[in-house]
């Protein structure tokens, strides 16, 4: 499981967030190019990352993602088209949304 950005990420104990960013960083290398990261919140809340993993994990490339979020609508619109993507696969989600940077929350369970 992997969360991603408001509340549930700062609640987390310390080395349970540890464990998610060591798995999220497992996944990225797989990818060339792709930087580790080091907070969930900072690092996934573009979508760009976010994109990267889900990319990763689903082995499918998504389209029409930007690259290099200039404000946060489009940071707001990478992170709704990567959820339109996991929901198109019929990918378990739990407390998904892309509302505002301090209120967003992505889970992915397996």
């Amino acid at each position: 499981m992997v969360r991603a950005g408001g509340d549930h990420v700062d609640s987390l104990p310390q080395q349970q967030l540890q464990s998610y960013v060591v798995w999220v960083n497992l996944q990225l290398k797989k990818k060339p190019g792709v930087c580790p990261v080091e907070d969930l919140r900072r690092d996934l809340r573009d979508g760009v990352v976010l994109a990267h993993l889900v990319e990763i994990v689903a082995g499918e490339r998504l389209g029409d993602i930007a690259p290099s979020p200039g404000s946060q609508q489009e940071m707001k619109d990478n992170v709704e088209k990567v959820l339109q993507f996991v929901a198109s696969k019929k990918i378990r989600m739990h407390q998904t949304s892309a509302r505002g940077e301090s209120t967003r929350t992505t889970t992915f369970t397996s």
